[in-house]
């Protein structure tokens, strides 16, 4: 069964705020991408891309990876 689109907006959300490393960074991408292929919701995948770079910027700043 496959669960429901805000559970899944909501595991790959937490994923993303939990990475630590450049690669958990793309692993989370391709976690975006499938839930896009998945779910066709262009607003909440923006919300997702958004933080992303979030963190990817966070990372960056603060020399995490």
């Amino acid at each position: 069964m496959i669960a429901g689109k805000f559970t899944s907006y909501t595991w790959v959300y937490k994923v993303i705020t939990s990475c630590e490393t450049e690669a958990h960074l793309e692993n989370a991408e391709n976690l975006i991408t499938n839930f896009d292929k998945l779910y066709k919701d262009d607003y909440l995948r923006k919300i997702l891309v958004t933080h992303l770079g979030d963190r990817w910027m966070y990372s960056l700043l603060n020399h995490k990876l």
